[in-house]
């Protein structure tokens, strides 16, 4: 790093350059000062310093330090680290309807989504 160069000489010479260092301080204590704003603030994580927008949202971003899962899937088990995170889950245990019409077994009502493959499965019932 080069020195600063140094003004023509004045009655000090140092004056300007002392300036300048006064000038720079006054910026290093405004960024201080600004950082310590930024790590007082109430919605700050104190573990990853993340700002949320409000207390409830801080307290759902800690439980990915933490782990905390408290909403569980009574079906599966599934836990999941928010309620809203559960309530989409849960769509896996919906019902879906059949991407294929289905067909039936007349006799044993067995399901295929194929009719001839429904037709070779009904020769097995006849002795075909």
């Amino acid at each position: 790093m080069q020195s600063p160069i140094l003004p023509p000489k004045k009655e000090d010479p140092l004056e300007e350059y002392m300036e300048c260092t006064k000038s720079e301080t006054s910026k290093l204590e405004a960024l201080v000062k600004n950082i310590e704003t930024k790590l007082t603030d109430p919605n700050q994580c104190a573990i990853c310093h993340r700002i949320l927008s409000c207390k409830s949202a801080l307290q759902m971003h800690y439980r990915t330090h933490t782990g905390e899962r408290p909403f569980r899937c009574k079906i599966c088990g599934r836990a999941f680290t928010t309620k809203g995170n559960l309530k989409t889950h849960m769509g896996v245990h919906r019902a879906k309807p059949p991407l294929r019409m289905m067909h039936q077994c007349p006799v044993c009502h067995k399901q295929f989504t194929n009719s001839l493959v429904l037709q070779q499965h009904i020769r097995m019932h006849t002795g075909e």
